[in-house]
């Protein structure tokens, strides 16, 4: 935390992180239980498809459009996002 920072102020930061930090568990957590269902691994393969997870967001490299790409790497962002915390579900299990 930056010394400067008022104590109350500091107190408050420290109550945020650690809120974040729990949520961020409880996230990876559920996401993690969904990961390990067959109804989960089913929407996770359509997300993947769907999010064009393993493609290139340029659908015409001569001609590229960027607000297609934009909206495709947007729903990539989604799938990643998803998938961050079931690795790290996966990772904290491991420990």
């Amino acid at each position: 935390m930056d010394m400067n920072m008022d104590p109350e102020d500091q107190l408050k930061a420290e109550e945020t992180a650690r809120i974040r930090e729990e949520s961020e568990e409880k996230l990876a957590l559920a996401w993690g239980e969904v990961a390990k269902t067959g109804a989960g691994k089913f929407v996770l393969k359509d997300l993947s498809e769907r999010c064009n997870f393993r493609n290139s967001c340029i659908g015409n490299v001569n001609a590229p459009n960027a607000n297609a790409v934009i909206f495709q790497e947007g729903k990539r962002a989604v799938f990643n996002h998803i998938m961050f915390y079931i690795r790290h579900d996966n990772e904290r299990r491991k420990q």
